[in-house]
């Protein structure tokens, strides 16, 4: 067996005012997350594979130096801490890893680091960048004791969707003017218009698919983000239930991009077998060496929604009955046996280790 990872933790700037990343739920337990139950719910279930990691008292021993706090939430907040931390570094030659994951996409500028991310953009895209899944419950596990019903093929193909696709005037406008410069920016380069706010491509998408004869759209719109019980409409269990049932009786599952250029529900939607119908805004994906999303994916260019019906047929009505059973399995493998967080977090440390074999120039 591969020598785990030797990671780095200065525990006497961990910061009581905000989380310390999710990856140490594995080693040090999991604070309060009261707001966010299916967050909560997940990382009670699932967990990192300890076995690929140990965690060093001295910074001598440690391949990487790992910062107990997500880098933004350093950055703004507490940036002499996470001065410290990287100076802490760089004094004894070590390389960093550092959680950058979530919804702010700006680039981070720091010396021998590498940076785990979950919203990337295939057009500028950092080598020292590792794209993350978004971890997400096991849905299968959950709710179906792991147990994939298949759904079979047929004629007219039905699409799911349970989540925020509507927006008020005021909502409409305050977005409107945040996404304003990245508007003016597509007028020069159409690239940018992959930056625009997830909820205004749902909306577009669930306005072609409930217009349509050529599909059944199996949707349930909310008024806001389904994920905080600051935001929800209904009671968490409500929405759940009727969020994982819209789910498992779809053929397709819709999938677009939230305010980060990544989307929880492509893994939940996987993780119960079914085949995402990827609204694709130049996303990076996690393991894309590894893994071969258009075996169980139908790609889509947020460019093409007005034609997203007609899309959806086509590649639908090419497929027989076995292939489509296929794509299911194919996608519920992907889900289990990379993109889970135990999983992934093997497929993570192998690429830690070369990373550290190739900077300390051992064996």
């Amino acid at each position: 067996m591969p020598k785990p990872v030797r990671l780095y933790v200065n525990k006497s700037l961990v910061q009581g005012d905000i989380r310390y990343i999710p990856f140490l739920y594995s080693f040090w337990g999991m604070p309060q997350r009261k707001l966010e139950p299916f967050v909560e719910a997940m990382y009670k279930s699932q967990s990192v594979d300890t076995s690929q990691f140990e965690m060093v008292e001295k910074i001598a021993d440690a391949d990487f130096v790992l910062p107990p706090h997500n880098y933004w939430h350093l950055k703004e907040k507490h940036e002499s801490v996470l001065r410290s931390l990287i100076g802490e570094a760089h004094a004894a030659k070590k390389l960093l890893l550092i959680d950058a994951a979530g919804d702010l996409e700006r680039t981070v500028h720091e010396k021998d680091a590498y940076i785990l991310r979950i919203g990337q953009y295939r057009f500028d895209v950092r080598e020292n960048e590792i794209a993350m899944p978004v971890f997400c419950e096991d849905l299968l596990a959950r709710y179906y004791k792991n147990a994939l019903e298949l759904r079979s093929w047929e004629p007219i193909p039905s699409v799911g969707f349970a989540g925020w696709s509507e927006m008020s005037t005021y909502q409409r406008l305050r977005t409107g003017i945040r996404k304003l410069p990245y508007s003016i920016a597509t007028l020069f380069d159409r690239r940018y218009g992959a930056y625009t706010k997830g909820v205004f491509l749902r909306q577009k998408a669930v306005q072609v698919l409930r217009r349509s004869r050529l599909v059944k759209a199996n949707i349930i719109s909310r008024g806001s983000y389904s994920g905080s019980t600051v935001t929800m409409e209904k009671d968490p269990e409500t929405l759940r239930r009727e969020f994982v049932e819209n789910l498992a009786s779809s053929d397709y599952a819709l999938d677009i991009r939230g305010d980060a250029n990544a989307s929880t529900r492509f893994y939940e939607a996987i993780s119960l077998g079914r085949v995402p119908l990827f609204i694709d805004t130049a996303r990076v994906m996690p393991l894309e060496d590894v893994i071969d999303y258009r075996a169980f994916c139908v790609v889509v260019d947020h460019t093409d929604l007005q034609n997203l019906d007609r899309i959806l047929l086509d590649f639908h009505r090419s497929l027989t009955p076995e292939k489509f059973a296929d794509m299911q399995r194919k996608a519920r493998s992907a889900y289990k046996d990379h993109l889970r967080m135990d999983a992934f977090s093997r497929h993570l440390a192998d690429r830690l280790a070369k990373i550290a074999r190739e900077h300390y120039g051992t064996v």
